[in-house]
C-alpha cells in the first residue's frame, strides 16, 4: 500500500479510461455489521490496477457486452477483449509501469530489511 504504488495505479487507471471500465468491479464488501471488508489481501488487487486487468479483459462477450458473473470468463480473443488487453498494455508502456513498480518494490524491501539488523 505504498503511496507511490497507489499513485502509479491511479495514473495507469486514468490512462486506461479510454479502453477499460472498472465501474462494475467491487473491491470491497459491506459485512452484516456495516464494516467495509477488502476482498483481497493483495494490495494491487484492492483497486483498479494491472493486477485486475485480466478480469476486466474477460468481462466483454462477443459483441462487447458484459457477460456478468454467470458468463463464460475464458479469454476468447473477441475484439472487445483484445481492445481491453491493448489498453492495459499501452498504458503499462505509457506509464513505464513495470519499471516504476519494481523500483518501488525494491525500495520498500530495502527499507524494510534495513530495520532487521
Amino acid at each position: 500500500m505504498d503511496p507511490r504504488s497507489v499513485a502509479l495505479d491511479r495514473e495507469w487507471e486514468e490512462c486506461t479510461a479510454r479502453g477499460m471500465d472498472f465501474s462494475g468491479m467491487r473491491f470491497s464488501r459491506t459485512t452484516p455489521d456495516g464494516q467495509e471488508q477488502i476482498l483481497s489481501n493483495v494490495a494491487p488487487l484492492t483497486r483498479p490496477s494491472p493486477g485486475v486487468a485480466i478480469d476486466v479483459t474477460r468481462g466483454p462477450g462477443t459483441n462487447g457486452e458484459p457477460v456478468g458473473e454467470a458468463g463464460d470468463w475464458l479469454l476468447r480473443g473477441y475484439p472487445s477483449q483484445i481492445e481491453v488487453a491493448l489498453a492495459d498494455y499501452d498504458c503499462r508502456q505509457e506509464t513505464h509501469y513495470m519499471d516504476r513498480i519494481m523500483e518501488i518494490q525494491r525500495d520498500v524491501e530495502r527499507n524494510w530489511s534495513g530495520g532487521l539488523g
